[in-house]
């Protein structure tokens, strides 16, 4: 699993992205065409809403070890991390 605190800015930020052009593109249609009600209409899908709710619910967790993620974090972004592959193995078989 990959930790990183810039994930949900970067996702936030390529959502935005799209939506800002879409938006964009529909108002440009809108004015040409002399409808201004589509002007301020916003759809969010339901695959950002879920994500969202996601992000949420992992920010609130009461049994996240934040000195822990902070730790790790740390370790990754330095490039410091190895992952214990023997443990992995060991447990990934015990398992099984």
């Amino acid at each position: 699993m990959i930790i990183q605190d810039k994930m949900p800015a970067r996702i936030a930020h390529v959502y935005t992205q799209r939506l800002e052009s879409l938006v964009s593109s529909e108002r440009k249609a809108a004015v040409a065409g002399g409808d201004r009600e589509d002007l301020d209409r916003v759809e969010i899908s339901s695959e950002a809403l879920t994500m969202q709710k996601s992000i949420e619910a992992a920010m609130a967790a009461e049994d996240v070890r934040w000195e822990k993620v902070m730790h790790l974090r740390q370790q990754i972004e330095q490039g410091k991390y190895a992952i214990p592959i023997h443990a992995l193995a060991q447990r990934l078989l015990a398992e099984g």
